[in-house]
């Protein structure tokens, strides 16, 4: 299975990039490095040492824009400028790259008057929207983007949320809202995904902290492909399934 820069990378080898992205995960660092993949000209992109990728970490490229919530929305006074920023010929790359963080925050006159963007973008654009999750981002939106789901953020594993391991335990376990109980589910599909690498290779990478350990059987790929199922409806909004309703579709899948 390819990572998602190593998937960029062949489909930008190949000419095949996409007119609009959809990067849901909480990493920004993986979404910077997407950006420089993107625009890099280099045979070996990103080199992170040309032109183009020292401007774009400065962020002063003359090709790049940056669309961020002000404070906590994302407003249509930033959009209209991000559409005038679009329709310019591009300075140097062969496309213009716009970057809209926080897509999860659109006002509703934003999301409308950017819907238009992404319905007939101009030819020399390139639209990369960030998101924490899909929830609340319009669905029309979602449907005119290619999704990418991010990797975890790699320092997350030395804080695993506690309600992993008493999960794991049997014990009733409770969310004050949506933002820990996507923190909880991360943390329970790493435990398990530990755990497959160590029955696969023999490499004990489960975490060190108590909640990883507690490992109540040996769970199968065919387990965790049931709990992934379930996860990505509960992160798609799929039939609007809830905490409780999902973490009893996981304990029966377990």
């Amino acid at each position: 299975m390819y990572s998602v820069l190593e998937y960029l990378s062949l489909i930008k080898r190949k000419g095949l990039i996409s007119k609009s992205y959809l990067l849901i995960g909480d990493n920004t660092a993986v979404v910077s490095e997407i950006i420089n993949l993107l625009a890099c000209q280099q045979e070996d992109f990103p080199c992170h040492r040309c032109w183009d990728c020292q401007s774009l970490s400065k962020l002063n490229h003359p090709d790049f824009f940056v669309v961020n919530p002000q404070p906590n929305t994302i407003r249509i006074e930033e959009i209209r400028e991000a559409q005038n920023f679009l329709f310019l010929k591009p300075y140097r790359l062969k496309k213009k790259i716009l970057l809209v963080n926080g897509g999860d925050s659109f006002g509703l006159p934003a999301a409308n008057a950017f819907l238009k963007t992404l319905e007939e973008p101009p030819k020399s654009s390139l639209i990369v929207i960030s998101a924490s999750k899909l929830e609340g981002i319009l669905p029309t939106i979602i449907s005119r983007c290619h999704k990418l789901f991010l990797p975890y953020q790699e320092n997350r594993e030395e804080r695993l949320p506690q309600a992993v391991g008493l999960f794991l335990k049997g014990d009733k376990v409770s969310f004050a809202n949506r933002k820990d109980f996507s923190e909880f589910l991360w943390g329970l599909l790493l435990v398990f995904h530990n755990q497959l690498l160590f029955q696969a290779t023999g490499e004990k990478r489960l975490l060190k902290n108590e909640p990883c350990e507690i490992i109540l059987r040996p769970y199968s790929l065919k387990d965790l492909e049931k709990i992934l199922e379930i996860i990505f409806k509960v992160f798609s909004g799929y039939q609007n399934i809830n905490e409780n309703l999902a973490l009893n579709m996981i304990n029966l899948a377990l």
